[in-house]
């Protein structure tokens, strides 16, 4: 009699661990699942200016202001594959960061035109320094650049201060 309820302890145990482990399988985001990895300044680390969606969809860099939503910035998880693919959102116009085969870079509708447009690539080893980069033309990436005037552009990656990037003041 001991025996038998032992036994079924040691199933009712089994069968609830089980049960809990499916459940939390279940509700576990699937590796591909697009999240938000955060939302704040992305702040250049040469300059210390924060990167701005100007009037018309321009983008530049400005001083850092607490209040000023046209430079806080939702970078959005959507895989990964060697580095985080992301997309970068404006939290004031709610539009994508866009960088186009031609070199220019621009706010656009995160819905339109070429999908791979919209995704930049999270080069480090964290979100405190990261070069952004485009996807690659002819395996030549270009890197989110800026400079002390304010310009924001894409620039062959070279690896330097004016490529670096922090998600946060």
């Amino acid at each position: 009699m001991a025996n038998t309820k032992r036994s079924r302890r040691w199933w009712t145990v089994l069968l609830t661990l089980a049960m809990s482990l499916g459940f939390a399988t279940l509700n576990a985001p699937s590796a591909s699942a697009a999240y938000v990895i955060g939302t704040d300044f992305l702040r250049n680390w040469e300059t210390g200016l924060c990167l701005n969606n100007a009037d018309a969809g321009r983008i530049n860099t400005q001083p850092c202001q607490s209040g000023n939503d046209r430079q806080k910035w939702s970078v959005i998880y959507q895989y990964h594959a060697g580095y985080d693919f992301v997309q970068i959102v404006n939290v004031a116009t709610n539009q994508c960061l866009v960088w186009s085969y031609n070199g220019s870079l621009y706010a656009g509708d995160c819905n339109a035109g070429t999908w791979d447009e919209r995704l930049w690539r999270g080069v480090g080893s964290g979100w405190n320094m990261v070069e952004l980069t485009d996807g690659g033309i002819n395996d030549r990436y270009q890197c989110l650049d800026s400079d002390r005037n304010g310009w924001a552009y894409l620039l062959e990656c070279n690896g330097g201060g004016f490529q670096k990037w922090r998600l946060g003041y």
